[in-house]
């Protein structure tokens, strides 16, 4: 038993020093970057990368505003019929119902 227990304490030291370590790594290489770059430039090109990891959408797909009508706005159906036409243009079965 106390053998188990001084390898279990063993194991989990040798982990905590990997991820100390690699975090230190990674935390020279981020200083090296801003040193090298500048902060401004650094952290732009680092929200860049998160952005396009996760496939964040900064352009909406569709914009509703404006089409000449008295007063410049839009109707709901102009708005609803745009959906759809998205829809069907993406290719997508789902159509919402009004409720």
């Amino acid at each position: 038993a106390q053998a188990e227990s001084t390898r279990i304490a063993l194991t989990g030291q040798a982990e905590s020093e990997s991820i100390l370590a690699k975090g230190k790594a990674v935390a020279e290489s981020y200083r090296l970057s801003v040193e090298a770059m500048g902060p401004e430039n650094f952290t732009a090109m680092k929200v860049t990368e998160e952005i396009g990891k996760n496939g964040i959408r900064l352009i909406p797909e569709l914009v509703v505003n404006g089409g000449g009508k008295e007063g410049g706005g839009t109707s709901s159906i102009d708005g609803l019929m745009a959906m759809q036409l998205l829809q069907m243009m993406q290719g997508t079965k789902t159509v919402r119902k009004a409720s």
